[in-house]
């Protein structure tokens, strides 16, 4: 008999699983969703939402339930089967047509098939593993779901961000080209002035119209994803006063193999696994003796003769001359479980380099901000030097065009890099898992 490993393990890099108390820690995170760390009523609000209404989430909880029939009607086939039979006849006599000699029946038969080498037995753990992987695959599609949400909820901050920058520098824009106006008419500054800082102005306004679009998109993505239609919701006030998180720095993220019990798609590889381990247990089985017993007993009436009779039946099998196809089925699932077994081992690395990479991106983008402020305060410190000259002429308007430029760039590119921050770290929880609780079913 082939005895099914119901904790595969990777290939690779994966210690024995933790102890109760490290599921327990788990499993109480578990109750708290990840979006919850960027402390956001509104995000929290907008991800239940979603997780109550989507289709997605709504079609994989059906799948669920697919699964789950399967898994109790293999159940059913370990249990006794009851049936009842019944039968009536009459002859007509040749003469007028009258009834004679009428007959009938009923009884009751019993059918158990005795699963000495768990052919049936092991067809059942397959399907109970099939059911663990569509639940860890509806937790993939709710964890990408809530991903989803949370990267349109701070690209709408990002384009209204940029949008009040936009404005701001719009302003600063038109404020510097009246003075230079004023200075052209006074014979101050030649007409090359004037062109450059209106060319400056139409930059920064050729910008607002691209920016738009973008959040517009961004609205309109957050509505497909909560399922409603164009004009179901207010859609044009989300996130008009928030701002990106203050994100803390990275907690200890525990061992590689802690993402065999946090990610749901590994544990979605790890249940296939199972299920491929448990259908060779079954190849197996389908090559051995099967014992089937069964009792019937029937209750009989006309014909010359009334009564019961009860019978009792043992009936065993051996396939013998099946031309080899009972074994190839053997070896057919023997493959599958290896490739099973390969891909669960190939998701479980790219999972651990997925983490490294992101860990270590983070920090390197934190790196970046701070640098780009330093940039920012020396772009700063020289627009204000370079405009105090071009009033004093010293200087012509070239320097603080340059500067400007600069400086208007980097802003934009500071908000940019923010939501580049939080996007990394959003993708820090989704490879770490999430977690999303499981919401509870309304009633009725």
């Amino acid at each position: 008999m082939h005895k099914v490993d119901l904790a595969p393990r990777p290939l690779v890099g994966a210690a024995p699983q933790g102890s109760g108390a490290e599921k327990k820690d788990e499993a109480k995170k578990a109750q708290q969703g990840w979006w919850l760390s960027f402390q956001s009523a509104e995000l929290n609000a907008l991800t239940l939402d979603a997780l109550e209404k989507n289709f997605d989430v709504v079609a994989a909880g059906e799948r669920l339930n697919q699964a789950l029939a399967v898994y109790r009607r293999a159940g059913g086939v370990l249990k006794p089967q009851l049936n009842l039979t019944g039968a009536f006849d009459s002859d007509l006599a040749a003469k007028g047509r009258e009834l004679r000699d009428d007959g009938w029946e009923a009884g009751a038969e019993i059918t158990w098939e005795v699963d000495f080498f768990k052919r049936l037995g092991s067809a059942r753990l397959a399907r109970a593993a099939d059911v663990r992987a569509r639940e860890s695959l509806r937790e993939v599609v709710r964890l990408s779901l809530s991903v989803s949400i949370a990267e349109s909820y701070f690209g709408i901050i990002e384009q209204r961000q940029l949008l009040a920058l936009l404005a701001k520098q719009q302003q600063t824009s038109r404020d510097l080209l009246r003075i230079i106006e004023r200075r052209y008419e006074q014979g101050l500054v030649s007409r090359l002035d004037v062109l450059q800082q209106q060319a400056q102005v139409a930059e920064v306004d050729s910008q607002i119209p691209t920016v738009e679009a973008l959040l517009m998109d961004l609205q309109n993505q957050l509505g497909a994803l909560l399922s409603g239609m164009p004009g179901a919701r207010e859609l044009g006030t989300i996130g008009a006063q928030a701002v990106f998180p203050t994100l803390p720095e990275l907690e200890m993220l525990g061992r590689p193999d802690d993402l065999l019990r946090m990610r749901p798609d590994l544990r979605a590889a790890q249940a296939d696994l199972v299920s491929a381990d448990a259908e060779t247990a079954r190849a197996l089985a389908e090559r051995l003796p099967r014992l089937t017993l069964s009792a019937e007993g029937v209750l009989i009436e006309g014909r010359g003769a009334s009564g019961s009779l009860v019978t009792f039946a043992a009936d065993l099998v051996q396939p013998l001359l099946d031309w080899g196809q009972r074994r190839q089925e053997w070896v057919r699932t023997k493959a599958v479980y290896r490739e099973r077994l390969a891909i669960f081992s190939q998701a479980y690395v790219r999972a651990v380099w997925n983490l490294d990479t992101l860990v270590r991106t983070e920090a390197k983008q934190r790196e970046l901000m701070k640098r780009l402020q330093e940039r920012k305060q020396l772009l700063d410190a020289t627009l204000g030097l370079a405009t105090n000259r071009y009033t004093s002429g010293l200087t012509d308007y070239l320097p603080v065009l340059s500067a400007t430029q600069q400086l208007y760039a980097l802003e934009q590119r500071l908000i940019r890099e923010q939501r580049r921050l939080t996007s990394l770290r959003i993708a820090l929880h989704q490879a770490l898992g999430g977690p999303v609780p499981v919401l509870a079913e309304k009633s009725g």
